[in-house]
């Protein structure tokens, strides 16, 4: 018989049971299934699909977003989540103008390089982008300085002789700088 502790409606168990399961002594098979759980920091994207996210980044975000919006205070809003949560909800929300109109794969593909823009390592094979296998990943960020993953896209001098901003920040603004920020790399 399971008692629980009615204090402010808050059952015993719902606060013991995640401890263990955690501790893998719920069942024999429950550390094993712990186990097999992977992180960002497994190298579960590939280089190339970073190259593929940066062109989308560049081709379609780009027009209201740089690589900094995605940098450690974005990603650690999401550390602890599945890869999955963070792909659906771009899937739902992204390009404003027309939400889930991309392939999964390219939706993968632009967290990939979002991945790697905040340190993470890239793997061997491409990140799948199946429910399962994003479901699988929890987003883990590496320890320490941020700031060498981050993108160089920070201030740019106007062309229109204006104190400087940051470049493509929200709106079609800033798209001239950041193509020829591109050109000099």
């Amino acid at each position: 018989m399971i008692r629980t502790c009615c204090r402010a409606g808050t059952h015993l168990m719902a606060r013991v049971l995640p401890l263990i399961a955690a501790l893998g002594i719920a069942s024999p098979g429950a550390g094993a299934a712990l186990q097999d759980e992977r992180t960002t920091l497994d190298g579960v994207f590939s280089a190339a699909q970073v190259a593929r996210g940066e062109q989308i980044m560049f081709n379609i975000c780009a027009e209201c977003h740089v690589p900094d919006d995605f940098g450690s205070s974005f990603m650690t809003g999401w550390a602890g989540a599945t890869a999955y949560r963070l792909v659906d909800e771009i899937r739902n929300t992204m390009p404003e103008y027309e939400p889930g109109s991309l392939p999964d794969k390219e939706y993968v593909d632009v967290v990939s390089y979002m991945f790697s823009l905040n340190g993470l390592p890239p793997g061997e094979t491409d990140l799948g982008a199946d429910r399962e296998t994003l479901q699988a990943i929890t987003i883990a960020l590496p320890e320490g300085d941020l700031s060498a993953a981050r993108s160089t896209l920070a201030i740019v001098p106007r062309l229109d002789g204006l104190p400087p901003r940051r470049a493509g920040r929200r709106g079609r603004e800033g798209v001239l700088e950041r193509i020829l920020l591109r050109s000099d790399r």
